[in-house]
């Protein structure tokens, strides 16, 4: 699929792509299908250049990787016990990352439709609307937004990594903040071996009929299979909610936070409050901002029957 991706960094850092869909039907038991819907309780945008660029506000897209837990119990250490980790920019194994389009902050509703309007085929843009009186800004992705997808071979010990990242048209971004997830918390059945279950009644229909005599078509076996898959798929793998970020890279810029915590202090406490109050603002790394409101479903993958 085009908007899918299986990567594996090698030990040397080099990243290697399978193209053999034989191959990877043999290596991987499913795919996890992400839709992003929209991301809410965001940030300001805090780099003054991007904001001349894009707009005030940051420019959000949503990033997943999936994270073999049976594999790369190192990252899961970090997911777990570093409350600054950088989310999917962390993982320093074997990850399958993925990534929506971005909701550039000078992109608004009607610049979204508009764009629908003026480009036949196309979609709608993702888009920006800004914070308002005790409301944080959101980014918005259109009704028909096409999915991404992500490669597993083990789902009942993979642990889904999602992060909002800020792009920028000047550098290289960064990312927001981040959470992280066990597949099965979300979908409790896909530890279930539905592959061989499906495959099982499918050649049972089929050797009760007709083609019992004349032998099993590997073909239409296969198209039969993907069939009763994705139909199963579609009414007991799906997932639908929000998700709260929970860890924030640390800040590296602190300057403004420390002038707030002084001036805090000096109200307080006056000179000694206002040192003490610019101390605790150099330590304090603020919460974790963004909850993610996206689609998930389970594709099991079949596999290849030959003659």
């Amino acid at each position: 699929d085009p908007d899918s991706s299986r990567w594996e960094r090698g030990s040397k850092g080099m990243n290697v792509a399978f193209v053999s869909s034989a191959y990877t039907r043999n290596l991987y038991k499913g795919m996890v299908e992400v839709t992003p819907i929209e991301c809410t309780d965001l940030p300001e945008e805090d780099d003054n250049i991007e904001k001349l660029t894009t707009g005030d506000g940051v420019d959000v897209c949503l990033m997943c990787a999936i994270v073999e837990g049976s594999l790369w119990k190192e990252d899961l250490k970090t997911l777990d016990k570093d409350p600054n980790h950088n989310g999917v920019m962390s993982l320093s194994g074997s990850a399958h990352v993925g990534r929506s389009r971005t909701a550039w902050a000078n992109v608004d509703s009607k610049k979204s439709e508009a764009h629908k309007r003026k480009n036949a085929g196309q979609r709608a843009l993702p888009y920006h609307v800004p914070k308002e009186f005790f409301k944080a800004s959101r980014a918005v992705w259109p009704e028909d937004e096409r999915p991404f997808y992500l490669y597993v071979q083990d789902p009942e010990n993979v642990r889904l990594v999602f992060s909002l990242f800020d792009d920028d048209i000047i550098g290289d971004g960064s990312i927001i903040s981040s959470t992280s997830v066990p597949l099965t918390k979300l979908l409790p059945r896909v530890g279930e071996d539905l592959v061989e279950t499906v495959k099982n009644d499918v050649i049972k229909k089929l050797m009760g009929g007709a083609a019992a005599a004349a032998g099993i078509d590997p073909k239409k076996l296969n198209e039969d299979i993907s069939k009763a898959i994705s139909k199963v798929a579609n009414e007991d793998y799906k997932w639908e909610g929000d998700l709260k970020m929970t860890a924030k890279p640390k800040t590296d810029n602190k300057n403004g936070q420390i002038a707030t915590g002084a001036a805090a202090g000096a109200m307080v406490a006056g000179p000694i409050g206002a040192a003490a109050g610019a101390a605790l603002g150099a330590f304090y790394e603020g919460k974790a901002k963004g909850v993610a409101n996206l689609r998930l479903r389970y594709l099991p993958v079949p596999p290849s029957i030959k003659n």
